[in-house]
């Protein structure tokens, strides 16, 4: 699945044509436990070699299904990535650069490039088209925007202020008459 041997696509004149589809629901839930689905993943793209090192364009587009943020229902998140990578066979050449992946044992692995695009394409929350339409109350809870809830602090703050004694009232002035 998306793994060839450098020498396959070294013997491609033109570029190594890639167009799979993919199942990433497994690898992606490992890293993200959100990822509910990620099945029918269409791959393509074409890979390039050059000395000893392989050029990868690719796109990525499909459908991977996440949690809403609000009511957890399922969503489904569209997918459209373009991937331009390098992988080398050694990697010590590039020392300097994150943007290189390495070419193990003469295989071409192109699923931690997709996976690693993949992850980061997702976003931290999506809504699903009915989520405001989501229950505001239920059994012992209540949804409060942050306004109410600050009126609700300042008011319980106002109630728990000492009162004071009504029978020392008076001298709550003196002070100011001796200035």
């Amino acid at each position: 699945m998306l793994k060839w041997s450098f020498l396959q696509i070294q013997k491609s004149r033109n570029g190594f044509p890639v167009d799979e589809v993919v199942d990433l629901t497994e690898i992606l839930h490992k890293k993200n436990k959100d990822v509910r689905s990620a099945k029918s993943i269409h791959v393509s793209g074409r890979l390039v070699t050059q000395r000893d090192q392989v050029t990868v364009t690719l796109k990525v587009t499909g459908v991977i299904t996440l949690p809403c943020a609000r009511t957890l229902v399922d969503v489904p998140y569209p997918l459209d990535i373009s991937i331009n990578e390098i992988m080398v066979k050694d990697i010590a050449e590039f020392s300097g650069s994150d943007d290189v992946y390495e070419i193990t044992d003469n295989q071409v692995d192109l699923m931690p490039i997709i996976e690693e695009c993949v992850l980061v394409d997702i976003p931290m929350q999506v809504y699903a088209a009915e989520s405001n339409k989501a229950s505001k109350s239920g059994n012992g809870w209540i949804v409060v925007s942050q306004d109410d809830l600050n009126a609700q602090e300042q008011q319980s703050e106002d109630a728990e202020a000492p009162k004071g004694d009504s029978r020392l009232a008076a001298l709550a002035d003196y002070f100011k008459k001796d200035e």
